[in-house]
């Protein structure tokens, strides 16, 4: 997983996926490499001797929906690959749940709440190494998972709303309108498309499915985003835009 999510740097003569030997920092001010380094040191020993810092009868006493939230830490204090530690830690935690049960699906998106509370969580995974305060990064966690859950839920609802006040609108189009829904359908699965894609997906021709998209244009639900003349891209710009909601960078 972590070789096909990572492409290797022109600049660096290792690929990313390898394991490195040394202590690697977390974090990007300097105070903060500071004390993990010297964490990493006290309680890892080392880069493979990262996850004795954390007590087995402590872990064992985890309930299941907090089973994410230790694996997490243990992932970034030993800190494996060259590169892209963060991210692949941050995905372990909705798959971990997923795989435990928690989880329908693995679609808990935590690396927002952590970005916009970056520092709290870079002094939580720092105190859990140092003082072993695991109540305070269960409390930081559980927050995180309560607030991205319930955001979760309200983008579902307002995604629902967005979809049908758009179907009301298209079948005021009439003549087309049938045509419209179907393209409009697959487009909720893949908001960012191409003619030909929504073609074989819709099962219309693909002067059917141009004039079923010209529609959707028409309405404002669609847009091309490329610019080309020609493999143009088409976007279902209302719905990514809600979906994006919280993911720009800080």
């Amino acid at each position: 997983m972590h070789e096909d999510s990572h492409a290797p740097r022109p600049r660096r003569r290792d690929t990313p996926w390898a394991f490195q030997d040394d202590p690697e920092l977390v974090g990007r001010s300097l105070n903060c490499r500071r004390r993990v380094r010297a964490a990493t040191g006290r309680a890892g020993a080392g880069v493979h001797g990262g996850t004795r810092a954390i007590p087995a009868r402590r872990t064992r006493a985890f309930t299941n929906p907090d089973q994410g939230s230790p694996r997490h830490v243990q992932f970034e204090t030993i800190h494996p690959f060259l590169d892209g530690n963060g991210r692949l830690g941050r995905l372990l935690v909705p798959l971990v749940l997923h795989t435990d049960g928690v989880l329908g699906q693995p679609l808990l998106y935590l690396s927002l709440y952590f970005k916009r509370r970056r520092g709290e969580y870079y002094d939580h995974l720092n105190r859990v190494r140092t003082d072993g305060d695991w109540e305070a990064w269960l409390v930081f966690f559980a927050d995180g998972v309560t607030e991205i859950a319930e955001g979760a839920v309200s983008t579902a609802k307002r995604l629902v709303t967005l979809v049908q006040d758009g179907r009301e609108r298209i079948r005021g189009v009439g003549r087309g309108a049938a045509t419209a829904l179907q393209v409009h359908e697959a487009l909720q699965r893949e908001p960012v498309t191409t003619i030909p894609r929504l073609a074989q997906r819709t099962g219309l021709s693909v002067p059917g499915a141009t004039a079923a998209l010209g529609r959707l244009v028409g309405l404002g639900l669609v847009a091309e985003v490329s610019g080309r003349q020609r493999g143009r891209v088409y976007s279902y710009e209302p719905y990514l835009r809600l979906l994006s909601e919280g993911t720009e960078p800080l």
